[in-house]
């Protein structure tokens, strides 16, 4: 079979997992290609292979003559007539509408606010956003809430996942120096205010932040911290060195429609590598290593679980039934059961 990842990131991006990890899991028995997301910074244009995947960069205009170009040039190099397409962002609708496949899926990540941040553009988003789900022939959410909102009959609920190769790792040993440690994007979902509360609360401990942010006057309070500690980029091949340098990881984001809406992947990843999780939003995990409470309560939780940490192995257990290759298979057998095929 032949796939092809709409992505709404770069393939090496730090916060692109979900897309990347499926793309990696299905390219070792199918065909596989990656469309990364058009963008003013990436000039690359054109084609490389990263091992079993292609990897697709685009001309980064949205003029109609662009998006009909690339159209074109995709269907030509990689035959989309005869593909299943599993796009991830709406911003990829207007080349969706323009090319033939054999199925369309659309995987939702994220609540639709994730694209508009402070509501710019969000007549086009949301216009977007309704043409893919009502073309899709499969909608996939990444949570339950997710799911339930969308109401759509068509639609599967897929989680997130973490790679198996992670789980194979030796379990690093708790630092020397305690922390509380978040990586990931650290955009407008993210509770700031929360932040400086940890950082304030837990002066004996380091607040350690690992990932891009789109406004850094967020970080201007959080930066005059002593015990506060800020990584601006990292690789996911440094994910463990990341994580291994937290005593705990926390996830403290908005409880507003995005937050509730999400899977973060950090809780699988915290999870594999053995640290506990203290969370503002839900997660497909079920374990005692994992806790989920709000806001007003979120220090005080903290302080609880910080006193008696669950074993790594316990954290480690919770997610060995959420491999991305368990997730991969998932979505191919929802694929091959139902989906009508266009090109026949």
């Amino acid at each position: 079979m032949k796939f092809v990842f709409f992505s709404g990131v770069s393939w090496n991006s730090c916060i692109g997992g979900r897309t990347v990890h499926l793309a990696w899991e299905l390219s070792k028995y199918h065909e596989v290609h990656f469309v990364e997301m058009p963008s003013l910074r990436n000039w690359r244009i054109g084609t490389r292979r990263e091992a079993n995947v292609m990897i697709h960069t685009l001309v980064p205009k949205a003029d109609c003559w662009a998006v009909g170009l690339s159209a074109v040039s995709l269907s030509r190099r990689i035959g989309l007539s005869t593909a299943h397409l599993i796009v991830s962002h709406p911003a990829w609708a207007p080349l969706i509408r323009k090319v033939s496949y054999a199925t369309l899926v659309y995987d939702y990540l994220d609540h639709p606010a994730v694209h508009t941040p402070g509501g710019r553009n969000f007549y086009r988003f949301a216009k977007a956003d309704q043409m893919l789900l009502e073309q899709a022939d499969l909608v996939f959410a990444v949570s339950q809430t997710l799911k339930e909102r969308l109401r759509l009959s068509k639609c599967h609920f897929l989680p997130n996942g973490i790679p198996a190769e992670l789980l194979a790792e030796a379990l690093p040993s708790l630092p020397i120096t305690k922390s509380i440690g978040f990586h990931g994007a650290l955009y407008e979902w993210v509770d700031y205010t929360l932040l400086e509360a940890i950082a304030d609360e837990f002066p004996e401990y380091q607040l350690r932040l690992a990932g891009p942010i789109r406004d850094e006057r967020n970080l201007c309070r959080l930066r005059q911290k002593r015990n506060v500690v800020w990584t601006p980029h990292f690789h996911f091949r440094e994910l463990s060195g990341i994580i291994g340098n937290f005593t705990i990881g926390v996830i403290p984001f908005l409880e507003n429609d995005v937050g509730l809406c999400s899977d973060p992947l950090k809780t699988y990843e915290y999870l594999a590598l053995g640290r506990a999780v203290v969370s503002t939003v839900p997660s497909a995990v079920k374990t005692s290593a994992f806790c989920r409470v709000s806001r007003r309560h979120f220090c005080a939780t903290l302080r609880k679980v910080l006193a008696e940490l669950p074993a790594a192995d316990v954290c480690r257990e919770a997610v060995r039934s959420h491999t991305w290759a368990q997730r991969a298979a998932r979505l191919l057998e929802v694929i091959q059961e139902g989906a009508p095929r266009h090109a026949e």
